[in-house]
């Protein structure tokens, strides 16, 4: 396995993890987080359950269960709409400042991880390789 795949494989279960610990944090903390944010109760708990199962399909194509390289652009496509959707709650509800903080530094933190994901995807493998 080539060392870019290594390194996919390894961010993809960086942004598992971290999607994981995120929409558990969401779930266990939900009231807390809504009344220091501002965002909404109900979108707290969405926005956790949401992440569970994204935390799942993440794990699957770093351990290669999916096509590597369709794989991360799944993952990809799915936090450019995550990032689209934070900056659309900044933009829409009335967030506490600690909100705002707390909605771009995820956000953010997720556009790190795609950029990086999406680089080491194009060099994981040739143009037209089926993995």
């Amino acid at each position: 396995m080539s060392p870019n795949r290594n390194s996919l494989r390894a961010i993809l279960l960086v942004d598992a993890g971290t999607c994981g610990v995120m929409g558990a944090f969401l779930l266990a903390a939900r009231q807390a987080v809504a009344g220091a944010t501002g965002l909404p109760p109900d979108l707290v708990v969405y926005a956790g359950l949401a992440l569970l199962p994204t935390a799942a399909v993440m794990a699957l194509v770093a351990m290669e269960t999916l096509p590597l390289r369709t794989g991360t652009g799944l993952v990809v496509a799915g936090n450019v709409l995550w990032i689209a959707g934070s900056l659309a709650v900044v933009a829409l509800l009335p967030l506490t400042i600690l909100g705002v903080a707390f909605v771009l530094a995820q956000s953010m933190a997720v556009a790190v991880l795609m950029a990086m994901e999406a680089a080491l995807a194009m060099r994981s493998a040739p143009l037209g390789a089926q993995s």
